[in-house]
């Protein structure tokens, strides 16, 4: 009985409760492509920063992430790499350099990545 009776109110004002099923009908469209846009975005990031900064394995030397000290280096790491190539389940592997110098202008100095 007391749905029917909220049915019947839902309807005495016609353009109201039209007005209110548009507006939340609106808001939850808005809300789903909002969070599917931010979503497809931070899964874009994720893959380019795979691809470009992080990969998916790295290796350094013992104590490299503590300060990024430049003579904390892998004796040998060409060879490492082409034993990691060798491998079958993986796709890829490249050596890389990475130091975090002083960037010097003409406006200033600065830190910097270098990878």
């Amino acid at each position: 009985m007391i749905w029917s009776i909220a049915w019947r109110n839902v309807w005495r004002n016609k353009v109201r409760s039209i007005i209110m099923i548009v507006a939340i009908s609106l808001g939850l469209v808005a809300g789903v492509f909002t969070m599917a846009f931010m979503q497809g975005a931070v899964d874009a990031r994720i893959e380019s920063a795979t691809k470009s900064e992080l990969s998916h394995i790295q290796i350094h030397a013992p104590h490299f992430l503590d300060n990024n000290e430049t003579e904390l280096y892998i004796q040998d790491a060409f060879n490492l790499v082409d034993k990691i190539k060798s491998l079958n389940s993986v796709k890829a592997a490249s050596p890389r350099l990475i130091a975090e110098p002083f960037i010097m202008a003409a406006h200033g100095t600065g830190g910097g990545r270098l990878l």
